[in-house]
């Protein structure tokens, strides 16, 4: 979150409303026919399609297999989106925004694509597909519980990627699952949680446009501002790279370089922390690529490789 997230007013406005989305959401869908060959956004859409091979619950969350073959591989790719990453209800706000079958789904074809792994995409419960209430905190437990799954289930290794809140919860999934020899990508990733003060406006907004996912629920925005500053006071990013990480750590963290959202500077002052185990990757765009989506699958593709 950048420090003038806490001059924000409130969304009554397209342009304010997308300023407010800190965590923000994966855009339209692209993708690859091959290894090394982008397709077209319809393109990607009719091959994700038949890429689907599962699509089920694990618990409360909702979860999709990418495979182009039905027996699985031996490793796996897991994505972990942002918060909230779906629009909100209020059609004046929908306006203009693209269409997101489901979240994140063309990272993980890209993922699937450029390695022949399974890839999978796990909805946080309360939120997308998923049964539930969505809770910051349980959250990072559900994608842990998630993950360990997929490796108990005979997966010798789990790759895991995450964007903005997804990234956050990543590292927690990463350090849980102590393989070093598996790959940490980061896209964005929200790793500065700031004080009340910020959070309060900025959850506020949040709980007033989704009133679906929380207020119909019974989830309040002191209870999500409670949950993050809980979060960031028992599993804070920066902490856990460098209490937690040793080397060889397959560290990639890819940053745009005009996220108004998570900063650069944030983002660099992360990798610093850890040091020559983080490789940095600054490409053209905004927090979600929505400009620049296939420059941000090429650079995702390439830390997997």
């Amino acid at each position: 979150m950048l420090a003038n997230s806490s001059e924000k007013v409130p969304p009554t406005s397209m342009k304010t409303f997308g300023t407010l989305l800190a965590f923000l959401f994966i855009w339209s869908p692209s993708g690859k026919s091959e290894k090394g060959s982008l397709v077209s956004t319809c393109e990607a859409e009719v091959a994700a399609r038949y890429l689907v091979q599962e699509e089920s619950f694990f618990q409360d969350n909702f979860f999709v297999r990418l495979n182009a073959s039905a027996p699985r591989t031996s490793e796996a790719y897991l994505f972990l989106h942002g918060f909230p990453a779906e629009p909100p209800l209020d059609p004046k706000l929908r306006e203009g925004w693209p269409s997101i079958p489901e979240k994140g789904i063309d990272i993980a074809q890209a993922l699937h694509l450029a390695t022949g792994n399974d890839a999978y995409v796990m909805h946080y419960a309360g939120l997308g597909r998923s049964k539930g209430v969505f809770s910051f905190t349980h959250s990072i437990e559900e994608a842990i519980a998630f993950a360990e799954h997929l490796r108990a289930s005979g997966y010798k290794r789990v790759h895991v990627v995450g964007h903005s809140w997804g990234g956050l919860v990543a590292i927690q999934v990463y350090k849980r699952l102590a393989d070093t020899t598996a790959k940490l990508v980061l896209i964005a990733p929200y790793t500065n949680i700031p004080d009340r003060r910020v959070l309060t406006p900025l959850l506020n907004s949040f709980a007033q446009v989704y009133p679906n996912r929380f207020e119909e629920k019974g989830v309040t925005a002191d209870d999500l501002i409670n949950q993050m500053l809980e979060v960031k006071r028992t599993a804070p990013p920066s902490r856990t790279i460098a209490e937690s990480f040793f080397s060889p750590v397959q560290l990639t963290v890819i940053q745009g370089r005009a996220d108004e959202e998570v900063s650069p500077e944030s983002t660099k002052a992360f990798c610093s922390i850890a040091s020559a185990r983080s490789k940095y990757v600054e490409l053209e765009g905004d927090h979600s690529f929505s400009e620049n989506r296939s420059v941000l699958l090429e650079n995702v593709q390439k830390a997997v490789h």
